[in-house]
């Protein structure tokens, strides 16, 4: 029953309380939405007048996939300067930024008195890594909605259907083959969340050591370094739906992503646990 009202207790002051970051991330997908309407505007506009293709009428997989997408591999080439993800990057900076200083910061407030309580700092500690998975998995599901929401407003299909010369334009990205391809929408819907789960447990944990903003800089590192160079070693590649192996022969699968995933996740709580025992929270409440 402790466990219980540690986890109702951080799932109220680190989740509903906190409702304001959700009002941001729905304005956020609002803004990705409308950045994709210009896109599918442009590339219909130009099928008809080259008429190389039809209209294409997105749908909600298309819509989800471009804000979700990432960037292909890229290659050096002293022509051509390295470009960020934006929308991927932004994306994932405020879900890091969003559960960054939660748990650190309850240790002066009333999580403190709650640690006392239960006489037990590992129930304490769980109870975080069930709020951080909540935050994650919620974060995921208000943009998922928010989307879902502006496609059944503007008319949009609401199916999963991809289609491949719209989203070769939008992304860009080597799409080959429209249609229904499970595998890219296991990465979409079930791996990016679980990655993003694994970066924002070992961003807690690492609070555990250095200073919050410290944890959020190594998250940004993995990010960048995710996306400049494409490598099963760096997790932020299983969140980019256009690194996978679908696409190209040198990209990562997303079993690897599950099983990179789990050990982080795993590694993060054990690690998390074990400094947490002998963590001093009193320099903290000074």
């Amino acid at each position: 029953m402790k466990f219980i009202k540690l986890v109702r207790y951080d799932l109220r002051h680190g989740l509903l309380k906190r409702w304001k970051w959700y009002v941001g991330a729905v304005l956020m997908a609002v803004a990705f939405w409308l950045l994709f309407c210009t896109k599918v505007a442009s590339y219909n506009r130009g099928a008809l007048i080259t008429g190389d293709g039809s209209a294409i009428t997105p749908s909600f997989g298309d819509t989800v996939f471009f804000v979700f997408a990432g960037m292909s591999e890229y290659i050096p080439d002293p022509h051509q300067s390295f470009s960020f993800p934006l929308i991927w990057m932004l994306l994932y900076l405020v879900l890091f930024w969003m559960t960054l200083e939660y748990a650190h910061n309850d240790l002066t407030k009333t999580g403190q008195q709650f640690l006392i309580r239960t006489n037990g700092r590992m129930l304490w500690w769980l109870s975080k890594c069930v709020w951080n998975f909540c935050a994650v998995l919620s974060f995921f599901a208000v943009i998922w909605l928010t989307l879902l929401l502006l496609c059944l407003l503007s008319g949009s299909p609401i199916s999963l259907t991809l289609h491949a010369p719209l989203l070769e334009f939008t992304v860009p990205a080597a799409v080959s083959g429209p249609g229904y391809v499970a595998p890219l929408l296991f990465s979409v819907f079930c791996l990016a969340p679980l990655v993003l789960f694994a970066l924002s447990m070992l961003q807690m944990a690492f609070t555990l050591w250095l200073k919050p903003i410290v944890s959020f800089l190594i998250s940004v590192v993995i990010l960048v370094a995710s996306a400049y160079k494409l490598s099963p070693l760096l997790l932020g590649n299983y969140a980019m739906p256009v690194r996978n192996v679908i696409y190209s022969g040198t990209g990562v699968t997303n079993a690897a992503g599950v099983l990179l995933s789990a050990a982080v996740i795993a590694a993060a709580v054990l690690f998390g646990a074990v400094r947490f025992r002998k963590y001093d929270v009193l320099p903290i409440e000074e």
